[in-house]
């Protein structure tokens, strides 16, 4: 079972992918409304790479991936199980994470003089580069339905678990028989 107007163009490691209809607003978008297919496979490429890192936490999670679909506004990632809120920023990271990979990739090369010069200025590069910044900028906006919604939650629960950690050690320390701990009876009758 797959989402609805899509259509299964690969599975990789047993996870299947899907194009939905709406990929083709994107295409338009990334052709500026013209035949430009290297741009409409950097979108794909970027958008499969965006979703694998999802799909790669998701997995350390030890979550079933049912598929990805790519669309038009992006791609989503689709598993079975819950997943705490620390698990859900973590794995919301993971698509913008990868994108960034593969930007550092990229921009790599070019600083290093390893793509060719007709390389660097194809619709497929600027859409692994410039697109891609534009995209995952967008993506970690706070608002629902974004990565970003999830993402920045990060900060807030590590601020909890680093308050928390620092109560524990400070109730073990103030605890009765604790060592280094002071004990609240006087031992003085």
């Amino acid at each position: 079972m797959g989402p609805r107007a899509s259509i299964r163009l690969l599975s990789i490691r047993g996870v299947p992918i899907h194009a939905h209809v709406t990929l083709l607003i994107g295409f338009a978008l990334v052709g500026h409304l013209s035949f430009c297919p290297a741009a409409w496979l950097g979108l794909v490429a970027l958008v499969l790479i965006h979703e694998a890192g999802h799909a790669v936490l998701l997995r350390r999670f030890h979550r079933r991936v049912l598929y990805i679909v790519l669309h038009g506004f992006g791609g989503e990632c689709v598993a079975l199980g819950p997943l705490s809120a620390w698990e859900r920023a973590v794995v919301a990271w993971g698509g913008v994470l990868a994108q960034a990979a593969l930007l550092g990739v990229i921009l790599t090369g070019a600083a290093l003089r390893i793509w060719p010069p007709a390389f660097v200025a194809s619709d497929f590069y600027v859409t692994l580069s410039a697109y891609n910044i534009a995209i995952a900028a967008l993506n970690l906006l706070p608002i629902r339905g974004l990565d970003g919604f999830d993402a920045w939650s990060i900060v807030r629960l590590s601020y909890l678990q680093a308050r928390h950690a620092w109560l524990r050690r400070r109730l073990a320390r103030r605890a009765p028989g604790a060592p280094n701990g002071r004990s609240r009876r006087s031992d003085a009758n």
